[in-house]
């Protein structure tokens, strides 16, 4: 996206048109329709805002330019991108409440070293490069009299059979209120201690609370009938798309997301039919909180040979932070393919029944 201004005193007619091998560079015009050429009027001392969209048809780097013509001065802006995105995802390491990833050192009973371990994962489409920096710490130790020690006690009532040696599920606690399932949920994955201290314990005083989080995580596995009504979700509406090229070569989805802040997401495309690109727009962006975004699938020829089969099954992938799902996608050709089939299939008819009659005549 950028601007244009005439500083001429009259009126200066552009015409802007994109020039590309595989038109991935695609205009926008003002009322949002994707078009390769336009033809604007420029008013004197007045900005325009033009939109350039990259849709790349496959990984790789391209180039394009874009030529204004006004008159006979001929204006030519490159362009370059570059198809596929990388998607990294770490896991098997803790984080703390900030979102920062923290390396836990643990040392094995017949080793002398410290050691730790952790695996990334790449959901993208293209090779991804990761640089390693070791940023050296000094570590000191003080003498353990100097710290203080803190007993920690319930406030609240245990649950009856909560000391039961291993519980097969929640409702054996016999918790009398049935709010107290919202505090348990089947998508545990962590658990946070907060630590608040106050110097006034009559509260009379003014408020010197502060809060201390720890590292400790625990994994947690609880099966229980009602789920938190909180947990983040999100979900692709319909899960399955239908294109029939060339006479419907475009279709649109709904992500919804009942999170209470905006999710970004990716999307990308795992498979592509032979002879055809599938372009997914916006790839990229973010979902409103408690809303929904809409994205198309458009489906185009490359000028390659017709498939071979009737119908393709593919998908698209659709990642947000923590989490990957798929919209499977079915094409059904109607091209010149199925109609030279037909028209295959009626000749030979037609040559059959000619022989057919000539074989009975003949035997007559």
């Amino acid at each position: 996206m950028f601007d244009v201004r005439s500083e001429e005193h009259f009126n200066v007619q552009a015409h802007l048109s994109i020039e590309g091998q595989h038109n991935d560079f695609k205009l926008v015009d003002g009322d949002g329709n994707v078009v390769m050429q336009r033809t604007m009027t420029l008013r004197p001392m007045k900005n325009y805002t033009l939109t350039v969209m990259f849709c790349p048809q496959k990984t790789g780097a391209f180039y394009a330019k874009l030529i204004f013509v006004i008159g006979e001065l001929r204006l030519i802006l490159p362009m370059y991108g570059y198809g596929g995105q990388v998607r990294m995802i770490a896991k098997g390491i803790p984080k703390d409440g900030g979102g920062r990833m923290w390396l836990m050192l643990y040392q094995h009973p017949h080793k002398t070293e410290w050691e730790s371990s952790f695996y990334l994962k790449n959901l993208g489409n293209i090779r991804g490069f990761i640089p390693q920096r070791i940023h050296k710490k000094q570590l000191a130790s003080g003498d353990s009299e100097h710290l203080p020690s803190l007993d920690l006690a319930q406030l609240c009532e245990p649950f009856s059979g909560e000391g039961a040696p291993n519980p097969p599920n929640v409702k054996q606690l016999k918790d009398p209120k049935e709010s107290a399932l919202d505090l348990y949920s089947s998508g545990v994955s962590n658990q946070e201690i907060i630590l608040m201290l106050e110097n006034m314990v009559d509260g009379q005083g003014p408020d010197a609370s502060r809060a201390f989080q720890s590292m400790y995580q625990n994994q947690v596995d609880l099966s229980c009938t009602k789920l938190d009504e909180t947990v983040c979700s999100w979900e692709i509406v319909p899960a399955e798309l239908k294109l029939s090229p060339p006479t419907v070569n475009m279709a649109s989805v709904q992500i919804w997301s009942t999170c209470n802040t905006r999710l970004s997401y990716e999307a990308s495309v795992a498979s592509e039919p032979p002879g055809y690109t599938l372009c997914v727009s916006p790839n990229a962006g973010f979902i409103p909180a408690m809303g929904a975004i809409n994205i198309t699938v458009t489906c185009s020829s490359t000028g390659a040979h017709p498939p071979l089969t009737h119908v393709w099954t593919g998908c698209i992938q659709i990642c947000t932070e923590n989490d990957m799902k798929e919209l499977k996608v079915r094409v059904e050709f109607v091209g010149s393919n199925l109609i030279m089939r037909s028209a295959s299939k009626m000749r030979a008819e037609s040559t059959r029944a000619i022989y057919d009659s000539v074989s009975k005549a003949w035997k007559k």
